[in-house]
């Protein structure tokens, strides 16, 4: 299996998209965290 093909399986763009998700979520947490804690340290 090559490349594209990958992603015409049933089932796996769904799981990419959470995925995407759950990363975009812990980046939105650890910037929410650093800051303050970036403001208080600095």
């Amino acid at each position: 299996m090559h490349g594209a093909e990958i992603l015409l399986q049933p089932g796996v763009f769904p799981r990419l998209l959470q995925g995407l998700w759950v990363t975009v979520w812990i980046a939105g947490v650890s910037v929410g965290v650093s800051i303050p804690v970036g403001l208080l340290v600095g």
